[in-house]
């Protein structure tokens, strides 16, 4: 008796994983990113997220990472309404100026991962898409 219940509970459980991986092969799952979970999220996890990213790739106190990654979230929210003038400090170690915006109806090349590191933007002057890290905004 035993060894026939034990049979069926196998059984079962063979069948249930097949149709789970069924289930899962004719599903097709788009990889996590952020950019998906973040249109989600609120202002406060964003800004929270990004000061304590700032803060681990600096070393500055928390202090001044939310002073800086309230800025910009500040410059992103005026970036989405007009053309912003700004300036960043450049991987090299020089200042650029620019003038951006979110509010560009151009196609970008492709669906990149979205990256929290950097502020991605439309240069208007460019007239392409550029980014900066976020804790290189001067303002």
């Amino acid at each position: 008796m035993i060894n026939i219940t034990f049979y069926f509970a196998v059984s079962n459980i063979n069948l249930i994983f097949d149709h789970h991986l069924e289930r899962m092969a004719t599903e097709k799952k788009e990889p996590k990113n952020i950019m998906t979970t973040q249109t989600k999220l609120s202002t406060k996890s964003v800004l929270f997220y990004r000061a304590h990213q700032i803060a681990k790739t600096t070393k500055v106190n928390l202090s001044i990472a939310l002073k800086k990654a309230w800025a910009v979230l500040k410059l992103a929210n005026q970036m989405k309404n007009e053309v912003v003038e700004f300036m960043f400090k450049k991987v090299d170690g020089s200042i650029r100026f620019a003038k951006g915006t979110l509010n560009v109806l151009i196609d970008s090349k492709g669906n990149r991962p979205f990256n929290t590191g950097v502020q991605t933007y439309y240069d208007v002057e460019a007239q392409g898409y550029r980014c900066f890290k976020i804790e290189n905004l001067i303002y």
